[in-house]
């Protein structure tokens, strides 16, 4: 009996073993299943937060180069029409301070707007469209009024696109970052 006992408690400890053998590769097997499931739906969620997030950047890129686009065109068209039309009342220094200032806004924003589309040579570009608005708006209140011409406002546009381009660089290197 005593043998006999043995060998059955053999049979039973094989037999456990077997089915803890068994239950633990089930288990394991679970378990990989619940981590593969886990990482596909985390994967998932981060691209999904990945797109959404550029997504978002893209369209706030989007409405930023549109918004700096219309103020450069907008500055542009102030200063032609300040050019033309120049105020009566008043006194010539405020006159050229308004001016340079004019010109340092549509330095600013013709630049940035310039760089955000990825224009190696925006600087040059906006300096070159500056002066031109600056001459042109010359000629024109020359051949309306018939007076003579502001020699100074074209000296003093330079200074004020130069002061505008080196903001907005400074603005865009800071972006870029």
């Amino acid at each position: 009996m005593h043998v006999r006992r043995d060998t059955m408690n053999r049979e039973i400890r094989r037999a456990t073993a077997k089915s803890d053998k068994r239950r633990d590769k089930e288990l394991d097997r679970r378990r990989g299943k619940i981590r593969k499931k886990r990482g596909q739906l985390s994967s998932s969620l981060s691209n999904n937060d990945k797109k959404d997030s550029s997504e978002r950047s893209g369209r706030l890129s989007k409405t930023r180069q549109h918004l700096t686009g219309f103020l450069a065109l907008m500055t542009a068209v102030l200063i032609a029409l300040n050019g033309v039309f120049p105020p009566d009342n008043s006194d010539e220094l405020t006159y050229y301070l308004m001016a340079g200032l004019s010109y340092a806004l549509l330095g600013y924003f013709a630049n940035l707007w310039l760089r955000r589309n990825d224009n190696q040579h925006a600087w040059a570009k906006v300096i070159l469209v500056g002066l031109g608005i600056a001459m042109a708006s010359q000629f024109a209140n020359i051949l309306l009024t018939e007076g003579a011409a502001n020699i100074l406002l074209p000296y003093l546009s330079l200074p004020g696109l130069l002061l505008g381009i080196f903001i907005s660089e400074q603005v865009y290197r800071v972006e870029r970052r």
